[in-house]
């Protein structure tokens, strides 16, 4: 394994691993501004993950122009998503990571590596499986 491999795949998982903290917030009161950064952080992740779908099918041929407008589209639509009620943006966050998914199509990326497919599949789903379980516990009553 590359020494690239290896760090794609420790910085992807680091990446995602304040989700982790979503629900515990959704759970148990905590400051505002805690769940304001962990929100804020999910919203940043979905950014960077369309600013690579983006770069990815800058060059496409032949060109797919829908794919650069939707992965800005991506970006700004999750900006709200801050200024949410906590369970309402971890909704709203799952189900753009969810459409960030079915773009980005890991399973048929040509020209990628077996490895960097499964984990950039590993990790959107791995997202969403948590805003959903947050927002699920917040509407539920939690935190």
């Amino acid at each position: 394994m590359s020494q690239n491999t290896k760090i794609a795949r420790l910085t992807g998982w680091i990446g995602v691993a304040p989700l982790l903290g979503l629900p515990i917030i959704a759970l148990v009161p905590v400051p505002d501004w805690l769940s304001d950064l962990l929100v804020s952080w999910a919203a940043i992740l979905l950014a960077f993950w369309a600013g690579h779908l983006w770069m990815r099918h800058l060059n496409d041929e032949p060109p797919r122009p829908w794919l650069l407008v939707a992965a800005l589209a991506l970006a700004l639509v999750a900006w709200p998503a801050i200024v949410l009620p906590l369970h309402w943006a971890m909704f709203w966050l799952a189900a753009l990571y969810a459409i960030y998914l079915f773009i980005d199509e890991p399973w048929r990326a040509q020209g990628r590596s077996g490895w960097h497919r499964r984990l950039r599949l590993a990790l959107t789903v791995v997202a969403i499986a948590l805003l959903l379980a947050s927002g699920l516990i917040g509407s539920a009553g939690g935190g």
